[in-house]
């Protein structure tokens, strides 16, 4: 239920869904002869354009966010290496046979580092198919193609390729 509301949630909260309700909440008001707070709602949406599209405002929002953990050596020995899903375009790279990366996929290249520096850890990579209709392959057999044209597969990695409970994923772990 979690998965359903928080999709429905984004596909509401994010910018473009807010420019696109101000724009008819301007269109309504002017229908309804509103001009002054329509003009208002236009304006809003316009600067929502400008400030979302054309500055670096979210670079600068997350910034102090990502700033406030500084990065850390690697240690010696590491147990396994954990990564999970969401940086695949599982969609266009089903169909292509590629793996295709979105803007996650830095957290492919950082596992494919772990991979070549500890390469007796095992790899587990949980990532089923993130969207409400599911099409295209899952996030798990586009790792599995990823990993496996740039370093010989091993028998300790795990791929998951269905939504992972917190009770199967210690499950996946202990076993």
């Amino acid at each position: 239920m979690f998965f359903y509301l928080s999709k429905i949630f984004w596909a509401l909260a994010q910018p473009l869904s807010v420019i696109l309700l101000l724009i008819a909440v301007g269109v309504v008001l002017s229908i309804m002869a509103r001009r002054r707070l329509a003009i208002v709602a236009q304006g809003l949406a316009g600067l929502t354009v400008l400030l979302v599209g054309f500055t670096s405002l979210g670079s600068v929002l997350i910034q102090p966010l990502e700033n406030r953990f500084p990065r850390q050596a690697g240690p010696e020995q590491i147990s396994s290496i954990i990564v999970l899903g969401g940086a695949t375009q599982s969609r266009i790279g089903g169909a292509r046979g590629v793996t295709e990366l979105n803007a996650a996929g830095d957290r492919m290249t950082a596992a494919l580092v772990l991979a070549r520096r500890y390469p007796d850890a095992p790899l587990i990579f949980s990532g089923g198919i993130g969207t409400i209709i599911s099409e295209g392959e899952t996030e798990a057999a586009s790792a599995r193609r990823f990993f496996s044209s740039r370093v010989s597969l091993r028998n300790g990695w795990c791929w998951r390729t269905r939504l992972a409970t917190p009770t199967r994923m210690r499950n996946s772990l202990l076993a």
